[in-house]
């Protein structure tokens, strides 16, 4: 596979509105007819798409798919940030090896191959239909719009709407865990839609901005959290005293009592309410009764 070949391949997955016969012509400072010739040989894999006037994937899981995207998508998994740098060091030097540069998805697992699955399809604006199960529930399908992929804890999930053909639910967001998800089909390309959306939240859903608890960490507790990259999260918004005796922090939540209250518990005393929270009365009390019942248990 030669190089303009691999940018190819990178530009389809990174963005492929740049991925037009003329783009790319004036890209490579090139004639059509080069381009369409350069592609010629990889039809299988990269198709031009006359409703959309562009080249696209023929299939949402390529053959191949090149390292630095690869690392994007799943440097989330790499929880150490010494270990995160020594992985960006070695994309830039698998950048400049032929042989190294491109990954084979064929050889990667099932999970890696449905979270590349919705990245392309989130990026190409790609309703799918998807089959979903919860909880040991019998399965169902959905119809839907991918939107923005996250890791909470141990697992991936995407946050979806609900696409028009269900006929229920249109619009409606909600988390897919990808754990959870089967059969995966491309329905359609949407033109003039962007499906890509900064969405933040958890797995209970998204976070809203009228939805927090205001917290005071202590010293060692605010560095555990901050050496960890935790306050880079969405859910943590750092208030006041960034490395000073204590740091106010504003903690958006989806669920009180399997997100604050768990943490706060696993926390005391070094992470505290703030005295002025208007939850702090429910928190505490809910605190004390779960004191008891283990005490009790």
């Amino acid at each position: 596979m030669n190089e303009r070949i691999k940018d190819i391949y990178l530009k389809l997955y990174e963005n492929n509105m740049q991925c037009t016969k003329e783009n790319l012509a004036e890209e490579y400072d090139v004639t059509i007819k080069t381009i369409e010739n350069s592609i010629k040989p990889y039809s299988e894999e990269i198709i031009y798409d006359k409703k959309l006037k562009k080249y696209r994937f023929a299939n949402l899981l390529p053959k191949y798919i090149p390292y630095k995207i690869f690392y994007n998508i799943f440097k989330e998994s790499i929880n150490d940030t010494f270990l995160k740098e020594d992985f960006f060091i070695i994309d830039n030097l698998i950048n400049n090896d032929n042989d190294l540069f491109m990954i084979e998805t064929e050889k990667l697992s099932e999970m890696s191959k449905k979270i590349i699955i919705f990245t392309l399809a989130i990026n190409n604006n790609c309703v799918l239909e998807v089959e979903y199960t919860t909880n040991g529930e019998e399965g169902y399908s959905r119809f839907i719009k991918p939107h923005t992929i996250f890791k909470d804890t141990f697992a991936y999930y995407c946050f979806i709407s609900y696409e028009k053909r269900n006929n229920e639910k249109v619009g409606e967001l909600r988390s897919f865990r990808f754990d959870k998800i089967g059969e995966i089909k491309l329905v359609e390309y949407i033109e003039n839609e962007i499906f890509k959306k900064d969405i933040h939240g958890n797995k209970y859903g998204e976070y809203k901005k009228d939805k927090y608890v205001i917290l005071i960490f202590n010293k060692n507790s605010a560095s555990f959290f901050q050496d960890s990259g935790l306050f880079n999260k969405a859910e943590y918004e750092v208030i006041i005293g960034l490395n000073s005796e204590n740091v106010t922090v504003k903690m958006y939540y989806r669920n009180l009592n399997l997100e604050v209250i768990s943490m706060l518990q696993r926390w005391m005393p070094q992470i505290r309410i703030h005295p002025d929270d208007p939850l702090k009365k429910e928190i505490e009390n809910k605190i004390e009764e779960n004191y008891h019942l283990f005490l009790n248990s």
